[in-house]
Order: C-alpha cells, then sequence, then structure tokens
C-alpha cells in the first residue's frame, strides 16, 4: 500500500518489486494534514500510475470514503481510469457494481 510520503517518493522502486500497489489515502491525507481529497492525492496518483505503467504493476485506487454521496464513487472511479488505475479499492460491497462498470 502506497501511504507515506517516502512511499511516494520511492514509488519506482516499489512498482518495480511488486505485482500490483493499492494507494492508501487515509494514511498518505493525515501525514500530509490534508483532506482526503481528489486534489490532495492528485500527484500521488499520477506518479503510482505512471511507475506502474512503466513496469506492468496493478495499479489500484483508493477507496471512497464519502459513502454517503454514491456520485462521488463514480466520479472518482471514471478520474483513476483515465489516470490509467486498474482497479478501486472499496469499504462496501454496494460499489462494487459501480467500480466494476466503471473500470
Amino acid at each position: 500500500t502506497v501511504e507515506t510520503v517516502e512511499a511516494v517518493t520511492r514509488i519506482d522502486s516499489i512498482a518495480r518489486a511488486a505485482d500490483g500497489l493499492v494507494l492508501g489515502s487515509a494514511d498518505l491525507a493525515a501525514t500530509l494534514g490534508v483532506d482526503i481529497s481528489w486534489e490532495a492525492m492528485l500527484a500521488a496518483r499520477q506518479a503510482m500510475a505512471m511507475a506502474c505503467a512503466r513496469y506492468g504493476t496493478a495499479c489500484v485506487d483508493t477507496a471512497n470514503y464519502r459513502l454517503a454521496e454514491p456520485a462521488v464513487l463514480a466520479e472518482e472511479t471514471t478520474r483513476a481510469r483515465a489516470l490509467g488505475f486498474h482497479g478501486k479499492a472499496t469499504v462496501h460491497p454496494g460499489e462494487l457494481d459501480v467500480i466494476n462498470r466503471l473500470l
């Protein structure tokens, strides 16, 4: 799981050695002192997507933590796919249909 500033800065070596990476936005946001938002996690997402593409590593986006706002899940999933992500983590099985449809 990519969930620290150090992991983001070492993303190439991590992606080269792993079969897949998952963005851990809650811990990363806490470390940075920011909210879990698309904007705050964008640089980490871009770094992950590029490194995973370079090494053929599976790239999985962080879970959606705004469960009461289903439109956020669809937007995040669509945007993650556009960056090159292969999957999206989830904390609720009710999100699987949307994730599977959009990825």
